[in-house]
């Protein structure tokens, strides 16, 4: 039937190698009846053909090897046109890929335990959502290892080169194209380059602190370390509670110790509670002192762990909550947002002195800092299913507005952060939006091919997806 249909020109010879999957004729059969006819290509028929066997090409695969999955006793599916490097392969044994995955894996969080870390956990699949409920402490980066270092300069050069080579070029030859494929090979470099960068943590955030080692995309073992659970935290506080009490209990001189008021709760609530209102009542006269103890409370919040300054705490009853921003730490805000935390950061001082140094600030100063910390827990991230997501996402527009934000400057949207993540009608609907509708030449390349095209196209039009916009503020 399938030879049929070749020598009819209804099926190249791609498509035939796919079926070639499985020497079942009656399921050969039954996958080209249920595909209509602009579906059947060789990637849809191999995924119906292997049902829940696993590609060769996946990540675990690839971490594990395959050569190491067959020695373990592992089967394995093979098309006919199967080559060395692993496509048109397929893992048949799920739970023993598994278990090869979290061995090896284990191995490395064995030696990363090493390093005097509170925890380590295996999560293979971790993502965005499981590292969202962990507070994350960043480390110091290190600088790389000198051939790491001369790889990465000499990969941005080639890169730099490229760009400028394909700049304001509008015809696709086949020299573009080589260009724009190697460009994506050399983004991906640089990217692996720069999560291998070395990090540095002191002693006193490994024994608070824990470490996920997951699986990337790539089939490469990552580690995410400074993760702090909510029990760390609780733990710790408690800690420096206990040794804060017991150190002011020692040193404290004999004799100068007040002796028990013997009052009842009941009058020591309220005594108290009338001195808190003494205190509100001065406070709400001096706006600078004011501003003084919120920024001391808000960035023994976002600071105090990496200051050892967990065991001081503030009177005022301000909550903070940091939105998780991992997501774009590698993008041009996400970037800024760091590199001013590190700056800030190195003007603190440790422990009881964060107190006399905020009331020895410049208002500028002060107003610095709460401009940061207030920043870091703005939320304006849409997420499906959240109860407060229109009123809050509203807020953000409003506030965004305010700040007479321009997104061009902060989001261009590229072959990686956007284009390759969408379907080749979506990306056709961009370009038309942009002023560049795109032929049928064009639309007719390969997915990766009309990313980079696109993002050549779009580029300095100043069109950007409508979920990054910032919706125009009404004259009414």
């Amino acid at each position: 039937m399938l030879i049929e249909h070749y020598r009819k020109d209804s099926a190249n010879l791609d498509l035939l190698q796919a079926f070639t999957l499985t020497s079942d004729h009656s399921l050969q059969e039954q996958v080209w009846n249920q595909l209509p006819e602009w579906n059947r290509n060789p990637a849809t028929v191999r995924r119906l053909l292997s049902d829940k066997d696993i590609p060769a090409s996946d990540p675990q695969v690839r971490f594990v090897t395959l050569a190491a999955y067959e020695a373990a006793g592992g089967q394995t599916k093979r098309d006919l046109f199967a080559d060395e490097e692993g496509n048109g392969v397929f893992i048949t044994d799920a739970d023993l890929l598994t278990r090869l995955v979290n061995e090896r894996l284990q191995q490395t969080a064995a030696a990363t335990q090493t390093e005097g870390w509170r925890w380590v956990e295996i999560h293979p699949d971790a993502d965005y959502s499981t590292l969202a409920k962990f507070r994350r402490i960043p480390g110091e980066p290190q600088p790389l290892p000198r051939k790491l270092e001369a790889k990465r300069k000499a990969l941005q050069k080639e890169l730099d080169s490229l760009t400028e080579q394909l700049d304001g070029r509008e015809e696709e030859t086949q020299e573009c194209e080589r260009a724009y494929d190697r460009i994506q090979q050399i983004e991906t470099d640089l990217e692996e380059i720069e999560n291998s960068r070395p990090v540095s943590y002191p002693e006193t955030v490994k024994q608070s602190c824990g470490v996920i080692v997951s699986l990337d995309s790539n089939g490469q073992a990552r580690i995410h370390p400074g993760l702090l659970r909510k029990d760390d935290e609780a733990a710790i506080r408690a800690t420096h509670e206990d040794r804060t009490d017991s150190e002011a209990s020692n040193d404290q001189p004999e004799g100068t110790r007040e002796p028990e008021a013997g009052y009842s709760a009941a009058l020591i609530q309220s005594l108290t509670t009338v001195k808190t209102a003494a205190i509100a009542a001065e406070l709400a006269q001096q706006p600078r002192l004011a501003l003084a103890t919120v920024v001391y409370t808000m960035i023994l919040q976002e600071f105090g762990f990496e200051l050892d300054s967990y065991k001081w705490h503030s009177s005022l009853q301000l909550s903070m909550t940091h939105t998780d921003l991992r997501e774009a730490e590698d993008s041009a805000p996400g970037k800024a947002l760091s590199e001013l935390r590190q700056c800030l950061r190195t003007q603190l001082p440790a422990g009881a002195e964060l107190w006399k140094w905020c009331l020895g600030r410049s208002e500028e100063t002060l107003l610095s800092f709460l401009a940061f910390v207030t920043a870091k827990s703005v939320n304006a991230i849409q997420i499906k299913g959240q109860s407060d997501h229109a009123l809050r996402l509203a807020h953000a527009d409003g506030l965004a507005q305010a700040l007479h934000i321009n997104m061009n400057r902060w989001f261009v949207p590229t072959a990686e952060n956007f284009f390759n993540r969408i379907s080749k009608p979506q990306i056709a609907d961009a370009l038309a939006a942009a002023g560049k509708p795109a032929d049928t030449a064009k639309l007719n390349l390969k997915k990766a091919q009309l990313s980079a095209a696109a993002e050549s196209e779009v580029a300095g039009t100043g069109w950007l997806p409508e979920p990054v916009r910032i919706p125009v503020e009404s004259t009414e």
